[in-house]
C-alpha cells in the first residue's frame, strides 16, 4: 500500500475513488445548475420572485462547482494544496464558506416569498416588489462575501497543518 500524503492524508490507492467521486459530483453539479440558470433566463417573462431567488442560488452553486471542486481534485492528485500558489487556495476556501450560507439564505427567501404568495396575497406585492426581491438578492451576496472576513478560514495560507490555517501572505 502506498504512503498517505497530501493535505488529505490518504494513499494513491483511496485517492482514485475520492477523486472519481468528486469528478462526477463536479460534472453533475455544473450541468444540472446550467440547466437551472439556462430555463430560467428562458422563462424570464414569466419569472415570478421565488425564481430570482433560486436563479442566485444557482449561480452560487455553480461558482462553487466551478472553482472549490476542481481545487479539491488538483490537491488531490498533487497532494498538496498550494499547487498553483496560495491565491487559489485562498479563493477556494473563501467560496467554500460562501457556498455555506448564501444558499441557505436563498433557500430561506424563496420558502418566505412562496409563504407570502399564499398565505397574505395582499402584502405579498409591497413586500416582494421587483426592487426590493433584487435588492434583497444583492444584500445575499454582500451579507456571504462579507461574513467570509470574520471567518478564521477566510483568505488563509495552508502552510503546514491545513486544519491550523494562518493569515497573512
Amino acid at each position: 500500500m502506498a504512503e498517505a500524503t497530501g493535505p488529505l492524508n490518504i494513499s494513491l490507492e483511496e485517492s482514485v475513488p475520492f477523486v472519481t467521486i468528486l469528478t462526477i459530483t463536479g460534472v453533475t453539479s455544473i450541468a444540472a445548475n446550467l440547466l437551472i440558470v439556462g430555463i430560467t433566463c428562458k422563462n424570464s417573462q414569466r419569472r415570478k420572485v421565488h425564481d430570482l431567488f433560486t436563479l442566485h442560488s444557482s449561480l452560487v452553486d455553480l461558482l462553487t462547482a466551478s472553482v472549490v471542486v476542481p481545487f479539491w481534485i488538483l490537491s488531490t492528485i498533487h497532494s498538496r494544496t498550494n499547487f498553483v500558489g496560495d491565491i487559489y487556495c485562498k479563493v477556494s476556501a473563501t467560496l467554500g464558506l460562501v457556498e455555506l450560507l448564501a444558499p441557505a439564505m436563498f433557500l430561506m427567501l424563496v420558502a418566505t416569498s412562496r409563504h407570502c404568495s399564499v398565505i397574505d396575497k395582499m402584502a405579498f406585492p409591497r413586500i416582494f416588489s421587483d426592487f426590493r426581491s433584487n435588492l434583497m438578492a444583492v444584500i445575499v451576496w454582500l451579507f456571504s462575501f462579507f461574513d467570509q472576513y470574520s471567518s478564521p478560514y477566510c483568505m488563509v495560507s495552508f502552510s503546514g497543518d491545513p486544519l491550523s490555517p494562518r493569515f497573512g501572505d
